[in-house]
């Protein structure tokens, strides 16, 4: 993708396909090659001095109408050049890899070879077997400077021309399969080739090869001798994806809530109009079982629907439940399948009928006759993309659901200040499912005040009250969860003999202690360096660890309960592929009876044996200057509470915290969201925060200060000379919570407007009148979720 605002110009010379908006086209772009998408083909226009496109890579666009307007939006929205916003939306499997190729012209197969100089000769004897990749050239010469020299000769004599070689290998899961030749040498052959000939025939004369090579008892180099023999031929075909298991799972007994809420989605779904919902649900209150039966009424009918989760490693058990209730009609699509994987996926979703499911960028698959989009857990911020284009997955859905006319759902227990006043100025439509399913109580809470806990040797990291309640939760065996939102061992290791303390030499803060790597990590740029044993500053011995993280949470747990299987849940053990599933899995089989972990725990987890939540530390959402801190605090202290007493045992929650009469926790306490909406949308409204405005962040980003100061001081120059009438503030420029990462100084400014047409028109102007200043990088985040 090219940040470039217009589109650039090719000459056609063959028919473009039928219709080319949306259609994948391979075009010169200064010295390379790229893959761009045709924005339309114009008839007449001069084209003598533009250079030729080479093809077209789609009979049908890549981008269906729909989703190139939608991509059009969000360029216009969010600020971000056309094709940033358009690549976004393809799949991996939509883009293939290009390689340079040096190509002859007509004119060489003519020259004299005695005109040739003798270094370039090598090349010319490849090229008359036609086209040479670049890597060839490379292999051959030595080195990328003499294919330069080479090549240079060639081109300055209109000898060749530089191309290109598009990748087409077979997309997704692959399967090989081995044919018999009908006219087949009668040569003689080994004894494993002749079991592989006698299985073959066997089979029909097709088979699986590594079901044929099974049956054969046979390695594989016995097959390609056959092959080069010419007694078998072997091909590869693309699989269909996975078929899912069919519908295994039947619809559960609705409470009178759910019963309410799905008479009126499936009224707005038969209705074919957009409406928008708020699905709001206290935590264990059947949710799933809401978007399962909408869902049903739309696919009954053959329209399709989009279903977006978080994260789906961590939504695994809401997952399993779709595919048990739908089959093969539901679509995976992720960041974890392979390029050609997410390729099938995305021809799978046309289909009529159809029901993807996945995070954020699920809302692009082409699906056909949308009927239904839901977007679970919207309040998450993973739906906000941290790179351009910097959009934010449940407000596209919206989007895309009101220009197809159908119906969006927006679930949580713990909805987002913006979607909850909408639905109090009318914009949405609550839904309420305020009592859990089975009339399950909700967890009791303790709030434990830190403050006055007992002194202890060490970190105090569990109260007496907490360790009591873990004795006795795995002491009648059941399970509990122990929050703590920080990873590694320690945040910081201290030499108390200097003071000296580890610090990433690219970001302004202190490196992570991680024990079980030995590493200090900074966890803003993955800079790493070995851990030591003495301070490397004045050799002492004496290292202090403080805030302490899910791994001394994890060595506490085994000290106090030395017989209990314990799991960790974060990011450095969730690492490798599935790595989510197995934790999972094991807490189903109650192989494990403790499980610690960051907010990962909070989200997607139904445990009916978890009768325990233990959250650590309370206070660390609440450590940033953010206005939306409180809320987050909120969001994650209700979301891991309501992991407690999913059946009838019944549940509690300990929460350990410094700050107990914080609103946010104690409304968090009583599982209290409209007490703590109220409050904070009125310290929201005098401050003239959003939802009462539209935000802006713009940040700027330099090695060196100097080129830095200036550009953030334009930019501010710009918004005040650009500035019309009342309703507009902007704060700044300012140095982030952290000044500089990945070795980048930062400063950046909040631009406030009670309009949303006005902000994007006032920050488009001001950063027109600002300009571009060069050694600088800009960031223009619309609606951001961070302010720091």
């Amino acid at each position: 993708a090219i940040p470039a605002w217009k589109p650039y110009s090719y000459r056609l010379d063959s028919d473009p396909p039928e219709y080319p908006q949306g259609c994948r086209v391979v075009v010169p772009v200064r010295r390379g090659w790229k893959v761009g998408l045709c924005c339309g083909v114009r008839h007449g226009d001069s084209q003598e001095d533009l250079a030729a496109a080479r093809e077209f890579l789609d009979a049908a666009p890549a981008l269906p109408t729909d989703l190139w307007d939608l991509g059009m939006w969000m360029s216009s929205y969010y600020m971000c050049p056309p094709g940033i916003a358009l690549h976004s939306m393809l799949p991996g499997g939509f883009r293939p890899s290009l390689a340079g190729t040096l190509e002859p012209l007509p004119r060489l197969a003519t020259h004299p070879i005695a005109d040739i100089p003798g270094y370039v000769r090598p090349v010319v004897a490849l090229l008359m077997k036609g086209a040479v990749p670049r890597r060839t050239l490379e292999r051959v010469l030595g080195s990328s400077a003499e294919v330069h020299r080479c090549a240079g000769w060639l081109l300055d004599h209109n000898l060749v021309a530089w191309g290109v070689e598009v990748s087409r290998e077979p997309s997704g899961r692959t399967t090989m399969f081995a044919e018999l030749v009908a006219d087949r040498p009668e040569t003689k052959v080994s004894q494993s080739g002749a079991r592989i000939l006698e299985a073959l025939q066997a089979a029909g004369g097709r088979s699986v090869v590594s079901q044929l090579l099974t049956e054969a008892r046979a390695s594989r180099a016995a097959l390609t001798t056959l092959k080069r023999s010419g007694h078998v031929r072997l091909d590869r075909i693309v699989d269909a994806s996975p078929s899912l298991r069919d519908g295994a799972t039947s619809p559960l007994s609705l409470t009178p809530a759910q019963e309410r809420a799905v008479g009126v989605l499936a009224t707005a779904v038969l209705s074919r109009s957009f409406q928008a919902f708020l699905l709001h649900g206290v935590t264990g209150s059947g949710k799933t079982e809401v978007y399962l039966a909408a869902s049903s009424v739309a696919l009954e009918r053959g329209l399709s629907a989009v279903c977006l989760v978080p994260e789906i490693a961590l939504t695994a058990q809401m997952v399993a439940r779709f595919k048990g209730r739908f089959g093969g009609r539901v679509v995976l699509v992720h960041s974890r399948l392979s390029p050609g994987e997410r390729h099938d996926a995305w021809a799978r979703a046309t289909a009529p009928g159809t029901l993807v499911i996945g995070p954020r960028s699920a809302i692009f698959a082409p699906v056909t006759n949308l009927g239904l989009v839901i977007v679970d857990e919207e309040h998450d911020p993973s739906y906000k993309q941290g790179r351009d284009p910097r959009y934010h997955g449940r407000d596209v859905a919206i989007m895309r659901a009101h220009r197809a006319g159908c119906t969006v759902v927006l679930g949580s227990a713990t909805p987002s200040l913006e979607t909850y006043h909408h639905c109090l100025s009318g914009k949405y439509t609550r839904l309420d499912l305020p009592e859990r399913v089975e009339r399950w109580a909700m967890p009791a809470v303790s709030i434990v005040d830190m403050r006055v806990e007992p002194r202890t040797e060490g970190p105090l990291i569990f109260s007496a009250l907490l360790r009591s309640k873990l004795h006795e939760t795995v002491g009648r065996g059941d399970q509990a969860l122990i929050l703590l939102n920080r990873r590694g061992y320690a945040r910081s290791v201290q030499c108390a003999d200097c003071g000296f303390i580890p610090a990433c030499p690219d970001c302004d803060v202190s490196l992570t202690f991680h024990r079980q790597s030995r590493r200090h990590l900074c966890h803003y740029c993955d800079y790493a360096e070995p851990a030591f044993e003495t301070c490397p500053g004045c050799g002492g011995h004496r290292l202090g660890y403080g805030s302490v993280g899910t791994e001394r949470v994890e060595d506490e747990l085994r000290a106090i309960l030395p017989d209990v299987g314990i799991l960790r849940m974060d990011r450095d053990t969730t690492r490798s592929r599935g790595a989510h599933v197995r934790i999972i899995d094991a807490m189903e089989r109650e192989d494990v009876h403790v499980l610690v972990g960051t907010q990962m725990i909070a989200k997607g987890l139904d445990l009916p044996r978890v009768t325990l939540v233990g959250v650590v530390n309370a206070d660390t959402p609440l450590q940033f200057p953010d206005f939306r801190a409180g809320e987050r605090a909120f969001q994650l202290l209700a979301q891991v509470a309501g992991r407690a007493g999913r059946s009838a045992a019944g549940g509690e929650v300990v929460v350990q915290s410094y700050l107990v009469d914080y609103p946010a926790i104690l409304c968090a306490a009583r599982h209290d969201f409209e007490a703590f909406a109220r409050e904070e949308l009125l310290q929201r409204r005098e401050a003239g925060y959003p939802p009462f405005s539209h935000m802006v962040r713009i940040e700027v980003r330099c090695r060196t200060l100097p080129p830095l100061e200036s550009h953030a001081e334009a930019i501010a120059h710009g918004l005040r000379a650009t500035r019309r009438g009342s309703g507009g503030r902007f704060l700044g420029p300012a140095p982030p919570l952290l000044p500089r990462v990945g070795g980048m100084h930062r400063r950046h400014l909040l631009v406030f407007h009670q309009s949303r047409q006005s902000l994007h028109s006032w920050v488009r102007d001001g950063l027109a009148v600002a300009g571009e200043h060069p050694g600088t990088r800009m960031i223009v985040d619309v609606d951001p979720l961070e302010t720091v």
